[in-house]
């Protein structure tokens, strides 16, 4: 598509009061232009990429750089290259960026690695929790073969999804990393152990099996836009998502805007629930006001 679709876009998506863009994909740092364009219309913007390939200096964006392992085997293992090391290189001492560790069952033990790197690199880090597909859990419960495309490493015997005991062993990885590096690690401990309990996180439509109380459902005034700028009605951003095992952060940190009954229950409850917010605050918005770009 050329630009000015993008552009025009941009424009008509700021007259509808957005105020923040955020880009997220196979890699949105292979068409910068589109990111640029869309810093003249909305003031707030976020970038998940892979950190490969380095975003130019003056965007004002914060990038939200995806990680999976910290190890150069387990890295190419899952996505066929060595993406964490090049992010390093990219990114460190970058004030836009920070590393978003999707944490598995198979990497919970890399939890104290990788917040040390980040420290050494002085680099931001911050969590989301691996949470299956139902096409992979149907992949699963089938007994498929591994494929070449999106099942590629993953067994009855072995994979990624949590238990109950993973799911403890990982909250108490990432409270200790909040304690040990208390100047990098950018997260909360209220939220942690929200999210971390067993059991599904939502209430779920007993006929479909869709999250009824999730705030990252596409539902009116949110819309949702593929690559060919058409609208879609998805149910989310990652509408193959099992509702029923999601604890990923897009879902799970929007769905604090609104208080529950436990975030009021006292005084301590109200004060951690706004300091969970002040801590998304941190994840999600960069200031172009105080924007210097590195060389």
């Amino acid at each position: 598509m050329q630009l000015a679709s993008w552009e025009r876009f941009f424009e008509a998506e700021a007259q509808r009061d957005v105020s923040i863009a955020y880009f997220v994909g196979a890699e949105p740092a292979l068409a910068q232009e589109r990111l640029f364009a869309a810093a003249d219309y909305f003031p707030y913007g976020k970038v998940g990429t892979n950190g490969t390939v380095r975003i130019d200096p003056a965007l004002p964006y914060r990038i939200g750089v995806s990680l999976w392992a910290s190890d150069d085997m387990l890295d190419k293992r899952l996505r066929g290259g060595s993406a964490f090391r090049k992010a390093l290189r990219n990114y460190a001492g970058d004030p836009r960026a920070i590393v978003l560790f999707t944490v598995s069952s198979w990497t919970v033990d890399q939890v104290p690695k990788i917040a040390e790197i980040c420290a050494d690199h002085n680099l931001p880090l911050t969590f989301n929790i691996y949470s299956p597909t139902q096409t992979f859990n149907r992949k699963l419960a089938e007994a498929k073969p591994n494929d070449s495309a999106f099942f590629r490493v993953s067994s009855v015997q072995e994979s990624p999804r949590f238990d109950d005991e993973a799911l403890d062993r990982m909250r108490r990885a990432m409270n200790d990393a909040i304690d040990k590096f208390p100047d990098t690690v950018v997260y909360s401990k209220y939220y942690n152990d929200y999210i971390c309990q067993p059991g599904s996180r939502y209430a779920l439509d007993p006929d479909t099996g869709i999250a009824q109380d999730c705030q990252s459902r596409i539902l009116d005034p949110m819309r949702y836009y593929d690559v060919s700028l058409n609208q879609n009605p998805v149910k989310c951003c990652t509408p193959d998502v099992d509702c029923s095992t999601c604890r990923m952060y897009g879902g799970g940190w929007s769905s604090q805007f609104m208080p529950r009954a436990k975030d009021v229950a006292d005084i301590h409850a109200f004060s951690s629930w706004i300091d969970s917010l002040e801590t998304l605050e941190k994840i999600m918005l960069y200031s172009a006001r105080d924007h210097q770009p590195m060389a």
